[in-house]
């Protein structure tokens, strides 16, 4: 519903989207911090460039799921 709100007042589907993205961000990513510190840090980097591609894939999802 606040998908459709936003879209009323002309804004973009990309923009829908960035925000999504951004305000999901801002909830998981400490809770990462605080729950996964050292797993995170054991990260490989292939582990981390594949994760970084499924959320450009994810982002791509809602942009064209918004429009």
């Amino acid at each position: 519903i606040l998908v459709r709100y936003a879209q009323q007042a002309g804004v973009s589907s990309l923009a829908i989207a960035a925000w999504r993205m951004v305000l999901a961000s801002l909830v998981l990513v400490p809770l990462a911090l605080a729950t996964r510190r050292e797993e995170l840090r054991g990260i490989q980097s292939r582990s981390a460039l594949i994760a970084g591609l499924a959320g450009l894939l994810l982002a791509a999802h809602f942009v064209t799921w918004i429009s």
